[in-house]
């Protein structure tokens, strides 16, 4: 994705946050989705884009294979 957000930045921001569920509706290469299973909270990521999607479903595949 052209604008990735760094996902150290939002790992910083979601441990701010008190919320059990973090809403990302522009998910893009889903960043925000694969820092939050790296930090064990829940995430709805919102991707409209086919292809950021599925680059996001891999993403967030292989964080899950790490962390088992």
């Amino acid at each position: 994705h052209p604008y990735e957000k760094p996902k150290e930045l939002m790992k910083y921001l979601i441990k701010k946050i008190k919320a059990k569920i973090i809403l990302d509706p522009f998910a893009g290469s889903f960043t925000t989705a694969v820092a939050c299973k790296e930090l064990h909270r829940n995430c709805i990521a919102i991707e409209i884009n086919k292809k950021y999607y599925e680059i996001g479903k891999r993403r967030v595949g292989n964080t899950m294979e790490n962390l088992l």
